[in-house]
């Protein structure tokens, strides 16, 4: 014992150094973004002797959670903080153990990966397990898609596949934005939609068919076919197939054939599938079995009726003499009533011709033959036929009777547009007062019927008596738009429209290409003036209406707000030479929106060599306006055009030159595809 105390006093020391085994060689973890790791490491003396010491980390962001220890099989705890880490980020460092005199240290390395969703094919951890899922799970993909977590896909160097994911979700949801984004990141190709055959004939049809279109697609995904048909004949069971239709790659479109709108002859159709990436088109050759088809003199007489519409519109309108009118007219009768044995209707309208014509005794024998034959005297053709005689006989108490009989008949056929027409002439409230017959045809014109004949009445009534027009309702539109596309309006009519159009409130369409028509025909420079006051009261600054406000302004009309609708309607692309009085106008005022101030200093700065004195006195307003928009972040070609002008004359300062570095970046997208919606 005193030997030993005395090699203590001396400083030797003998003693047994502890054997230290740890559970791990090396600490490796994973953690999720924004979230702690907790997790623990054993040690163990393995000579049987008791350790005791501390326990620290060389990283602040390692917590260890048993700073010191005592005992023979020990177990170490710590926790990992991951907050304000991001994907990829590594963190490393060491335990440091101290006890029983000795030193010891155990590394660790902490990885930092997103918080990636799971999924039944495991976790998704980047755009390419993604993919795979879409591929084998759409609908399961779809949901992922859409969810909080799916930013958490993106590596640090796809940025161009994040900002194309926020543009697709930025949008509706649909199934359609993912399957152009897996396209955009070249996971997928886009799917080709195929179809067996490009032209179905079908003959000899007896009845209502029902056939099918078969399509194919290559490749998976998603898929919106668009399908329409031109003819009315052709008649889709789908207008709209999406991938659930599809039974694996292929998809059948069954489509009827309605033979009862059909005509003689061929039929042709054209049915179109139109996809994202694709537009097909199948044509459809359909003919009817010959005993059911229409007989091919239809077209014959379809095209004999027409020749007597236009050629009693052109006798009306004093374009054809009465003579050639009866001459023509008779000779088209005779052809149909060969054609068409048995409709009376054409007999009757010969005799109707040869009265016209003042040959009394054809006429005659025409209508005795039919006196004898018809026998349903309540019908619309008796009426006729009576209408006819009262053209014969001029014997005032006569014609009084028939016109009587003749409104019986009316009163039990109402429906009867012939009637109507023949009382028009016969009776007093509409012969002795053209305003009261102008109302009734409007009456049945605004009821839903076509006929050429009450239009032609009616338009008859107003060449007569112009000052009939005092509005430009539903009726008068009808008729002069019937007018207009017959190309018969009057200088006289033409006059009652613009002074009729100038109370007009709101835009019409139909009321534009009347007035348009009625410039032609009478170009007095007032007129052009209500054209240019109708567009402005209605807000109508579109490229095409351009030209009545460089008319009106060529003209010199003094109009309120036409200056300002001629630079509203520009084109912006156009660089042509302003009108001086445009120019002068706005160096004083201006309440033009930004982009329309910069399509005319674009062009007074065009033509800054050739007018320099307009140019010097807009400077200090262009450059101004420059200085705006710079700090607004506006940019177009018009503007362009603007700032380059303003760096020349050297406006510049920090703040401009500020603004002017986020402007020399911008990029101008063309989307050429009018499917295409901003």
């Amino acid at each position: 014992m005193r030997k030993r105390i005395s090699r203590l006093a001396r400083g030797q020391f003998e003693y047994e150094k502890p054997a230290v085994e740890f559970s791990e060689e090396k600490i490796s973890i994973r953690v999720m973004e924004d979230t702690d790791y907790p997790g623990s490491f054993q040690l163990q003396c393995t000579n049987e002797q008791k350790l005791r010491g501390i326990v620290y980390s060389t990283n602040d962001r390692m917590e260890c959670l048993t700073p010191q220890f005592e005992g023979e099989r020990i177990t170490i705890r710590y926790c990992f903080h991951g907050r304000g880490l991001s994907e990829g980020d590594l963190c490393e460092g060491k335990f440091l153990i101290v006890c029983s005199g000795a030193q010891y240290s155990l590394d660790f390395d902490a990885v930092i990966s997103g918080n990636f969703p799971n999924s039944s094919i495991g976790r998704i951890c980047n755009l390419g397990e993604f993919a795979s899922l879409a591929r084998e799970h759409w609908e399961e993909a779809y949901q992922l898609f859409y969810h909080r977590k799916f930013i958490n896909l993106f590596h640090r160097s796809e940025s161009r596949e994040r900002l194309l994911y926020h543009g697709m979700t930025s949008v509706r949801p649909t199934n359609r934005n993912m399957e152009e984004f897996l396209i955009g990141i070249s996971k997928k190709e886009p799917i080709m939609l195929y179809v067996d055959e490009q032209t179905c004939m079908h003959t000899d049809i007896t009845g209502q068919v029902q056939q099918t279109l078969h399509l194919h697609k290559d490749g998976w995904g998603y898929i919106l076919v668009d399908a329409s048909a031109d003819e009315a004949f052709v008649r889709l069971e789908k207008e709209r197939l999406t991938s659930d239709d599809f039974l694996g790659s292929g998809c059948n479109l069954n489509f009827l054939i309605e033979p009862k709108l059909m005509h003689s002859g061929r039929n042709y159709a054209r049915i179109t599938l139109t996809t994202a990436y694709q537009k097909l088109e199948v044509t459809v050759v359909a003919k009817m079995h010959s005993d059911r088809a229409v007989s091919s003199n239809h077209r014959r007489i379809r095209e004999y009726q027409t020749a007597l519409v236009e050629l009693y519109q052109a006798y009306r309108l004093k374009r054809m003499v009465a003579g050639t009118w009866v001459n023509e007219t008779t000779d088209i009768l005779t052809e149909l009533h060969q054609l068409i044995p048995d409709e009376p209707l054409y007999p009757l309208m010969k005799a109707h011709a040869y009265i016209i014509g003042r040959q009394r005794q054809e006429a005659e024998w025409i209508l005795n033959d039919f006196k004898r034959g018809w026998h349903e005297r309540r019908s619309p053709i008796w009426g006729y036929y009576l209408y006819l005689i009262t053209l014969m006989e001029r014997e005032p108490a006569y014609i009084e009777k028939l016109t009587h009989e003749i409104e019986s008949i009316f009163r039990e056929n109402p429906d009867s547009v012939l009637l109507f027409w023949i009382l028009t002439f016969l009776e007093e409230q509409y012969y002795n007062n053209t305003q009261e017959k102008l109302r009734a045809i409007g009456r049945w014109i605004e009821g839903g019927n076509s006929s050429p004949i009450l239009y032609m009445e009616a338009y008859y009534l107003i060449v007569q008596e112009p000052y009939l027009l005092h509005s430009l309702g539903s009726f008068e539109r009808l008729v002069l738009n019937w007018a207009r596309r017959m190309k018969c309006l009057t200088p006289e009519v033409a006059s009652q429209i613009f002074s009729v159009a100038e109370n007009s409130r709101s835009f019409d369409l139909m009321i534009y290409r009347i007035l348009c028509c009625a410039y032609e025909t009478d170009n007095k420079p007032e007129y052009a003036g209500v054209i240019c006051s109708y567009l402005i009261k209605g807000h109508k600054y579109d490229k095409k209406y351009h030209k009545w406000y460089e008319r009106g302004v060529e003209l010199e009309l003094k109009i309120t707000g036409l200056y300002e609708a001629y630079l509203l309607s520009l084109d912006d692309r156009e660089v042509s030479r302003m009108p001086e009085i445009i120019q002068m106008y706005f160096q004083y005022r201006s309440n033009l929106p930004y982009q329309k101030l910069a399509v005319l200093y674009s062009n007074i700065i065009a033509a800054k060599s050739k007018n320099p004195e307009i140019y010097s006195n807009y400077v200090k307003s262009i450059g101004r306006f420059a200085m705006e928009q710079v700090q607004l972040g506006h940019i177009d070609d018009n503007l362009a055009v603007v700032y380059t002008n303003m760096l020349e004359m050297g406006f510049l300062d920090r703040d401009i030159a500020a603004g002017m570095s986020d402007l020399l970046f911008a990029k101008k997208i063309y989307v050429f595809d009018s499917r295409m919606a901003r």
